[in-house]
């Protein structure tokens, strides 16, 4: 998959914190019309990824749900919004979404520094 750029879809205060964290691009809606949104954005894929506030299934069909859940190119992660709690830890949502197991590889990283460290 080649690399555009990153997205972010919603309320102003998630889109201008991830602008705050590097993510310059972001449109800024909610409810149906950010759901309306993230799908205009797969079709055109001119983004990489797709990061919008979960908040939006309420507001979205069951294949849209489908949709956006299964999409690779443009990757979509739905995030909860500012205040709500987290209910997918950020490692069950890399093996979801990219198939990575995180622990896994973070293990085998530590790994190889330290047989790098050992021959060195």
């Amino acid at each position: 998959m080649e690399y555009k750029n990153i997205i972010t879809v919603g309320t102003r205060e998630v889109v201008l914190g991830l602008k705050l964290a590097g993510v310059s691009d972001g449109i800024i809606c909610d409810g149906r019309k950010a759901v309306d949104t993230v799908l205009d954005l797969m079709r055109t894929k001119k983004h990489s990824m797709i990061i919008a506030e979960e908040e939006i299934i309420k507001y979205a069909k069951r294949q849209e749900i489908i949709s956006m859940n299964t999409s690779i190119d443009p990757l979509v992660i739905l995030i909860p919004a500012y205040g709500q709690d987290i209910k997918e830890p950020i490692e069950i949502l890399a093996k979801r979404t990219l198939g990575i197991d995180i622990r896994k590889f973070n293990q085998t990283q530590d790994k190889n520094k330290q047989s790098a460290r050992e021959s060195a």
